[in-house]
Formats: structure tokens, sequence, C-alpha cells
């Protein structure tokens, strides 16, 4: 009969039909079961170590025989939650926060969802913040932690992971932890493992959780206040102009040069001396302004005793239009001896 849906329209009046949201509570008693996995939310889905991690999550709940779980915390999570919902994932818990919440009240929000759901793992991938989140939330709870995994295994007999990570300075080594108190929490080096593979008859839960991690003040920025302009004194690039140079157009190179380095000009006493510039505050010298600037590029500059006096701290001097036997090639970490024109137009040139 046309109007007998018959066994296909049954299964797909079913599947269609929306299933009402599971009531979820706190898990109570002592019992730490499952592996959390803390994720981090894109405006079109999840970062690519989410997925990772979710993989190596998959890998050892199997071994354990318990779900895996995901947190994303974050103020717009639809995108993220229809990507998750592709992969085997068994919940997604969904808490509401700013998008860039600092890193205590992230910690805190990890926290209370542990306490809440009471996971036996929880891994994160590792970054400054990620690092960070995992001691501060392990601190909270009173339990050890281990950071830069380069390998997460479990111990399935003891139910306790089992983590090598690296130590040490220039001379590293590897280091094997065994985990003894839950929740364990280890932070996971990027890279180590794929993305899982996509699951279409995924059945993915998803839940909301209200967590009160404390309220954040909101911030109104009325205004920017202009950085300072830099002095002779105070700037980290200076380019300065020497008795060598012989007229206003290779001085004018010299301002060129200062331009595209975005550096203050000045100049020596000998420049001014002889009518190529006037003193207009801006003669470096030991009885005028001294400079101690990280990049010191001279143009034309022989070094005399009154320069070199003005210049203090350790700057990276880069000399140009002198000869190798002046004094400031001596102090010059880069030399490009010469006339100053030809010198001048090499390293514009080459910027």
């Amino acid at each position: 009969m046309s109007d007998d849906l018959g066994l296909a329209g049954l299964y797909a009046t079913m599947a269609d039909a929306p299933r009402p949201a599971a009531n979820l509570e706190d898990v109570r008693g002592n019992d730490w079961r499952n592996i959390l996995v803390l994720g981090r939310a894109t405006k079109t889905g999840v970062y690519p170590e989410t997925l990772a991690l979710v993989s190596r999550a998959r890998f050892l709940a199997d071994e354990l025989g318990c779900r895996v779980e995901v947190l994303l915390i974050g103020s717009s999570l639809d995108a993220a939650t229809a990507e998750l919902k592709r992969y085997p994932i068994d919940t997604v818990y969904r808490v509401a926060a700013p998008d860039y919440a600092p890193i205590d009240h992230t910690a805190r929000i990890l926290e209370q969802v542990v306490r809440k759901r009471k996971p036996e793992l929880v891994l994160v991938f590792q970054s400054r913040t990620g690092d960070a989140v995992t001691a501060y939330a392990a601190n909270r709870l009173g339990v050890g932690f281990a950071t830069g995994a380069s390998k997460v295994e479990m111990d399935t007999s003891e139910r306790k992971a089992v983590v090598t990570h690296e130590s040490g300075g220039q001379a590293r080594f590897q280091v094997v932890s065994a985990l003894q108190v839950l929740p364990q929490f280890v932070s996971v080096q990027r890279g180590l493992f794929r993305a899982p593979l996509e699951t279409p008859d995924a059945t993915v839960r998803v839940h909301d959780l209200s967590v009160e991690a404390g309220r954040l003040a909101p911030i109104e920025v009325l205004g920017h206040k202009p950085a300072p302009t830099p002095t002779l004194e105070t700037a980290d690039r200076v380019v300065v102009a020497g008795a060598r140079i012989q007229s206003a157009a290779e001085l004018d190179l010299a301002r060129q040069l200062a331009q595209r380095l975005d550096a203050v000009f000045g100049v020596t006493v000998g420049i001014v001396e002889r009518g190529l510039a006037k003193d207009e505050g801006n003669v470096v010298g030991v009885h005028d302004h001294h400079v101690a600037p990280r990049l010191l590029v001279t143009v034309g500059v022989r070094g005399a005793l009154d320069f070199l006096e003005a210049i203090e701290g350790n700057p990276l001097v880069c000399a140009i239009g002198c000869e190798a036997t002046d004094p400031i090639a001596k102090r010059a970490a880069y030399l490009v001896a010469g006339e100053v024109p030809a010198g001048v137009a090499s390293v514009l040139k080459g910027l």
C-alpha cells in the first residue's frame, strides 16, 4: 500500500525522531573511569592536535574498556561540536567561557569538570598554555602530572599511566614516569599521533555543564597611549653619520638607511664642524648624546675617542664606509669597507 511506510520508512522515522537529552548527574563514589581530552575549538572546528589526542585516547580506552570524553571551553562551540561528532567519541562536555579566558580560569574549569565527571586520565596537548593548565589543575586536585610526554601508555592491570618524557638541559635524556594517584594529568607533545578515522555511525552525546569557576571582570579599552618617540639614548636601532662623508648627498644616503632600518639618526661632531649638518640635538659624543642601542650602524665614522666613549652597553656594531685600520672597525661585528656611497647602496640593496 502506498500509505504503508514499511520497515524502511519505520526505521527512517525512528532515526529522524529527536532523542531526549540524558539527565546528566555528577559521578558519585570513588570510582575514577574514562579518559578526558581537553579540546581546543576554532571558528570552524577543532585544532588538529585535539583529534590526535582523541585518537590516542580511543586506543587507550579500548584497552581499559572505558569511554572517551572531550571537554570544550569557550563561547562559540557549535562548529567544534559538529566536527567532533564525526569521530569515535562517547561524550562531549561543553562549558561556556570567554574564548581567551586567563589560564587560571581555564584550569579551574578543568578542575571542576574533573571533580564532577571523575576521569582517570586527562590528556592535554602541549603548549605553554597547555602545560600551565595541566600543572594548575593537577595542583588544585593534589595529584601529580607529567608535561611534554613523548609516549603515553597504560598499565592495564593497575589502570595507571606510564609516561615517557624528556628532561635535562642541553644533554637531554628520557624519563619514564608511572603515575600513582588518580586522576592522572598528562600534556602530550604535538605531532605524535594521527587523527582517528571518521566514524559515520558514531553516537556522541553532548552535555552543556554548568561550572562556576569565578567571574571575570569585563575589560573595556577606552584608548591607547602612544608609545614614546625613541631618542638617541633610548632607541634600539641607531644610525650615525661621521667624518668620512664628503657631501650632503652622501649624508642623505645615511638618512635613507636610517629610515629603512626604522632607526634614530645621529651625526658626529665632525659633520657639524664641517657644515654638512646643523646641531639639531642629534650629535653623538661624550659631551653630547650617549647611545646604548642593540644595533648601531655607523656610516663614514672613523671612531674618534669622543665618539667611542659615547657608546654604552654592548651593541651590535655595523661599520659602513670606513677602512679596516679605523678604530671603529675593531669594534664592529660587520664591516663594509670602502667608499660611503657604494657601501650604503650595497646595504640598502640587501635590505
